[in-house]
């Protein structure tokens, strides 16, 4: 702390402002808040042991974000700007700097990051030009934020999560109930471990999930495949067991009777139970996370759910719709930002993880094809499947088997490149209009690691290629592009932090789940409308209660304005402050409970 500025600065706010200066003697830092000068003089906030901003010069990466963000900032006219997350106010000085007829708005929901620029900047210079709103109340539901600083919006995923289920709620985007989801898994396979980001997702948006776990018969699954000689015999058990876990998805569903069954893709839900659940009102989704071309199992089950999201579009698409199908979706795959992350590592795992050049993955015939190219270079190959490499034999990893989660992670971020090849039904090389995007694009860059990847044709929809994401279209440029990026480790840092950057903001499974949920909702299924006309309050009832209650009256501003509001819509806004319930929000909750007393005796 910076003695002589916290004292001016609690001296200015006390005359100023008394609000914030209650804020800021209010709130001494906690022992994970941090404040460390480096080597430029500059401070950089430590949070649990991790910086909030480049810890070498916040000031000259906040410089760069804002020129970045201001490229593409259309202003109309603004007079002002929305900022989500107040750091140590290196990017709004910057915004300040290079907008200098703007005011800036800045809101911050943990009161002590506003305690930590008190301690250590003059804010009597920013004070006329800045409104600080700070405190979780003080962010309206419905606020449209212009610049979000990606450090706060990390450390306040939650809030965001929170924030932006309000905001769609509000805007009729989302169902304004708390949704009941059971989540289905497949038995094995890749998918698997995408049903299982996804069931982290849905709680993260604070829905109710059921996860129906059949990964725990891969194991009697097994046992047949390797016991059972004989393929009929063994294909009638395996039959025998795909209706047994039909059923047992069937039974754990009609105990808990969900909103929306969201299957992945392989999940054995076959089409008698499947018709069951559709005809007790229950809403079925899948989510086919497979490439098309490779597994077609999809023409006898697409049309038995109500609801198909696809990982291919353009062509697929086609197909679908000369099929009769009209709810189907394109909803790319994503990464689990509390999975795959930047980590620390020790110099154990850097020597055993850490390369120059890093491939994570099976072995398809046509990576095989292209890797071998790469004889001449520093690589290490992890993953099955890489039998019979010849002169590659000793790139291959710990004879290659099969990499954990945890361990895929500690690769991405100790590789200098990782190279991600998606795998080809053409086994020579690279597709040339491949048009699906794998998981390992999203999780590389969720790493903050630097990758090449061949060319896809949705990547530019999802990436900013040149400056986000590096492509190569063959393996002459393949090669080309490990030589340059090998010596650049400027560029290299750049880009795996823009990839990053767009990952955290743009391609979390939350995101996807809000996607997901967004377009089942906009086709308003008849059990999800006649679950929220269950009950609803007046506005004018609501109104004239704001009369008396401040705080209803700010909770009401930020709601649209029309007739009635089903109390599930009410309630679903109350429990996600659960901790802080006011008056208002305790009268909804005990209305909703009085609700349930009276239908549970009907």
């Amino acid at each position: 702390m910076d003695r002589k500025i916290f004292e001016n600065n609690l001296s200015l706010l006390s005359n100023r402002n008394p609000e914030l200066f209650n804020i800021a003697i209010s709130n001494p830092l906690s022992l994970n808040f941090l404040l460390r000068s480096n080597e430029k003089g500059q401070y950089v906030l430590w949070l649990n042991d991790n910086p909030m901003e480049d810890p070498n010069d916040p000031e000259g990466k906040a410089e760069k974000d804002v020129k970045r963000f201001l490229s593409h900032f259309k202003d109309n006219g603004k007079k002002e700007i929305k900022v989500f997350g107040i750091g140590l106010l290196y990017h709004v000085e910057a915004l300040l700097k290079y907008m200098p007829s703007i005011k800036v708005v800045v809101f911050e929901p943990e009161p002590m990051f506003f305690r930590a620029i008190c301690e250590c900047k003059d804010l009597s210079r920013l004070i006329d030009r800045i409104e600080f709103r700070i405190g979780p109340s003080s962010i309206p539901w419905n606020v449209e934020f212009d610049y979000i600083h990606l450090p706060s919006m990390k450390y306040h995923q939650n809030f965001m999560n929170i924030l932006s289920k309000r905001r769609l709620i509000t805007l009729e985007k989302l169902p304004g109930f708390r949704l009941n989801v059971a989540v289905v898994s497949p038995v094995y396979g890749g998918s698997l471990t995408t049903a299982i980001y996804v069931k982290n997702a849905l709680e993260k948006l604070d829905y109710n999930v059921t996860y129906i776990d059949l990964s725990k018969f891969s194991e009697l699954h097994r046992c047949v495949m390797e016991n059972i000689k004989q393929k009929d015999n063994q294909n009638l058990i395996l039959n025998e067991l795909t209706m047994m876990f039909s059923r047992y998805c069937a039974a754990v569903i009609a105990d808990v009777m969900p909103h929306l069954v969201l299957c992945l893709a392989q999940a054995p839900l076959l089409p008698p139970e499947l018709s069951a659940i559709k005809q007790a009102g229950i809403v079925t989704a899948m989510w086919f996370v497979e490439n098309y071309r490779v597994l077609d199992y999809w023409k006898e089950i697409a049309d038995r759910y109500d609801f198909f999201f696809i990982i291919q579009n353009g062509e697929f698409e086609e197909i679908l719709s000369k099929m009769g199908l009209a709810n189907f979706c394109y909803l790319p795959l994503a990464a689990d930002l509390d999975v795959h992350k930047p980590v620390e590592l020790s110099c154990e795992d850097i020597k055993r993880y850490g390369s120059k050049i890093s491939f994570m993955g099976a072995g398809y015939p046509n990576r095989r094809n292209i890797l071998k190219r790469l004889v001449n270079y520093e690589i290490k190959i992890w993953g099955n499947g890489w039998q019979n490499m010849g002169v590659m034999a000793e790139c291959v990893q710990e004879n290659g088997r099969r990499v954990s989660i945890d361990e895929t992670v500690k690769i991405y971020n100790s590789s200098l490149i990782n190279l991600n090849i998606h795998s080809s039904i053409t086994a020579k090389g690279l597709e040339e209009k491949g048009d699906y995007i794998n998981p390992r694009t999203f999780e590389i860059a969720a790493c903050k690691g630097f990758q090449l990847v061949d060319n896809r044709r949705c990547l530019p929809e999802l990436f900013e290629i040149g400056s986000e994401m590096i492509s190569f279209k063959d393996e002459a440029e393949m090669l080309r592009l490990i030589d340059h990026f090998l010596n650049s480790p400027r560029e290299r840092e750049e880009v795996a932090s823009l990839a990053y950057n767009r990952t955290q903001r743009d391609h979390s499974y939350t995101n996807r789940m809000f996607d997901l949920i967004e377009f089942i909702w906009a086709k308003r299924p008849t059990a999800w409308e006649k679950s929220i006309q269950d009950m609803a309050i007046a506005r004018s009832v609501m109104d004239k209660w704001a009369e008396l209650d401040v705080e209803l009256k700010t909770f009401l501003e930020c709601m649209p304005r029309k007739g009635f509001y089903p109390l599930n819509e009410l309630v679903s806004l109350v429990e996600m402050n659960k901790n802080s319930l006011r008056d208002f929000e305790l009268l909804f909750l005990l209305m909703n409970e009085a609700k349930r007393e009276i239908q549970s005796r009907r």
